[in-house]
């Protein structure tokens, strides 16, 4: 299984102090929209790493044997 890189990536635009920051998955692409903090950004990659955890976990032997 291939690994999951989310990172953060700058915006150009034509102001620099106002740059936003797009959250992008290697297997999913862009996650959302843009953000205008650096902080919302890492929360977004944050919760999306924890999606693709989830979806990793397998359940436990009670929940295979109902």
């Amino acid at each position: 299984m291939a690994r999951i890189v989310i990172s953060i990536d700058p915006l150009p635009t034509e102001r620099p102090r106002a740059r936003k920051q797009l959250v992008v998955c290697s297997r999913c692409g862009p996650v959302g929209g843009p953000h205008g903090l650096h902080t919302l950004a890492t929360a977004a990659q944050d919760h999306h790493l924890a999606q693709h955890k989830a979806a990793l976990t397998t359940p436990t032997t009670s929940e295979a044997l109902r």
